[in-house]
């Protein structure tokens, strides 16, 4: 795998955690950090942006039987227990009596815990990838991009945005898949374009960011997301580190963070901890230690 997805997954996964660190403040009707969690929305559509670019170089050429097979036991068995266990905790805590069919639903729409329906929404893309890399291998790059693009700014209209499962909905998130996979199969015509126009690149980000305050519009937040994800994988081309060993529990560290939060919570509550900015760091430090940290030292265990 290139060396700079393993950083872009690192700093998409630092994104997401940020935006749920943030959630507390923006509750608390701070403007700045409301302006924070919005900058960092991008992350989720940086994971798809990815998961077009590595599907598209590692699995285009195998059988799909064993490409769905393996993402099934790699992503979604994961996904079914961290969902149980989630489930589980909110039933202890009371904050649902718990029933099987409510349980089941729940699972299916990924709606057991705010951040797993990412999973049910990139399951999608597995199920139906072998027509994708039809349409990638097909399809000339300017033409499947643009078309893409177009009909994912076409979706963002309010009236299908206000649909309950939107965010969940693969078609919603079509152009940042179908952008990872060409960039993936001409990678080198990818990066030339991306150094030969980084600084109009940058101007554009900014201006569709100033936009993006002034209008808060969904198909504004689009092209912000989309130049945002192309910035950071730029960004990442320049950085040198390492972060393959991370990198291989980023999906695992999106999965349990948002747990550490409520048990960071849940102890600042009994030790009287009530102080926003004093939580909010105590907050940081647990959660960034502890959803990194527990996997590593898991996967290191395990595989000595």
């Amino acid at each position: 795998m290139k060396k700079e997805v393993n950083t872009c997954n690192i700093i998409f996964a630092v994104c997401v955690i940020i935006i749920h660190l943030l959630s507390e403040l923006v509750t608390q009707g701070n403007e700045n950090a409301f302006l924070l969690q919005r900058f960092f929305a991008f992350a989720v559509t940086g994971f798809v942006f990815l998961s077009g670019f590595k599907l598209f170089i590692n699995y285009r050429e195998r059988p799909y039987k064993k490409f769905i097979h393996k993402r099934f036991v790699t992503i979604y068995v994961p996904y079914l227990i961290v969902s149980s266990l989630y489930y589980l905790y909110f039933v202890v805590r009371g904050f649902t009596e718990g029933n099987l069919r409510e349980y089941l639903f729940q699972i299916f729409t990924g709606s057991v815990c705010a951040h797993l329906y990412f999973v049910v929404l990139i399951m999608q893309f597995y199920v139906f990838f072998p027509l994708f890399a039809k349409f990638v291998n097909k399809c000339p790059a300017k033409i499947g991009v643009v078309s893409s693009i177009a009909v994912t700014a076409i979706l963002k209209v309010p009236a299908l945005q206000n649909l309950k499962y939107a965010d969940r909905i693969f078609i919603f998130y079509l152009c940042f898949f179908i952008m990872g996979a060409y960039a993936a199969k001409n990678y080198d015509r990818f990066i030339e374009l991306l150094n030969r126009y980084k600084w109009r690149l940058a101007l554009f980000w900014l201006c569709v960011g100033v936009l993006l305050q002034v209008c808060r519009l969904e198909v504004v937040n689009l092209f912000f997301c989309l130049s945002s994800v192309l910035l950071v994988y730029l960004l990442c081309l320049k950085i040198k580190a390492d972060f393959s060993e991370a990198s291989g529990v980023a999906y695992y560290v999106y999965l349990i963070h948002p747990f550490f939060i409520y048990c960071a919570d849940y102890g600042f509550y009994h030790l009287g901890i009530f102080d926003i900015t004093q939580r909010f760091i105590l907050r940081v430090l647990i959660v960034f230690l502890c959803s990194f940290g527990f996997p590593l030292y898991i996967r290191k265990k395990f595989t000595k």
